[in-house]
């Protein structure tokens, strides 16, 4: 390219900032396992405070508990597979640390939290992104197994 005059210098650059575009790559990690940690205390909270009798808030943050417990170990350990979100080469690829050209892209999930009364686990609706974009959008209905998620 006609721009790309001094090889060198544009190589200082970069190596230069690679550990803090590194570093900045785990931003959103970072802030997903801190609001993790967050609900995890939260509900923690509630449930070692005996002031608090009402059955319905007290599984309201077993839940709260059981999903934050969840979310942790995903994003601790992932699926442990090439095909999870937080595979470490496809994270990295997809904050724009390392090429993503080698990594297809992957259908978007929303997170339905497991139902007590039947006993099931939590689970990942899939949806390829053009249909993701409009059935997991802000304020939109999502149907499982005859219940309604917003």
């Amino acid at each position: 390219a006609p721009w790309f005059t001094d090889a060198e210098s544009y190589a200082q650059t970069v190596i230069a900032g690679a550990r803090d575009a590194f570093d900045r790559a785990f931003n959103r990690w970072r802030a997903l396992f801190t609001s993790a940690e967050r609900q995890k205390q939260l509900a923690q909270a509630t449930l070692d405070n005996y002031a608090i009798t009402d059955k319905r808030e007290r599984e309201d943050a077993k839940r709260r508990l059981r999903q934050a417990l969840d979310q942790i170990d995903l994003l601790l350990h992932g699926r442990e597979s090439f095909s999870s979100d937080f595979y470490t080469y496809r994270y990295l690829a997809t904050e724009g640390f390392l090429p993503g050209y080698n990594f297809p892209r992957l259908p978007l999930m929303a997170y339905i939290p497991g139902r007590l009364d039947v006993r099931s686990s939590n689970t990942f609706l899939q949806r390829p992104r053009f249909l993701a974009l409009s059935e997991f959008g802000p304020r939109s209905l999502v149907y499982h197994e005859g219940r309604a998620y917003r």
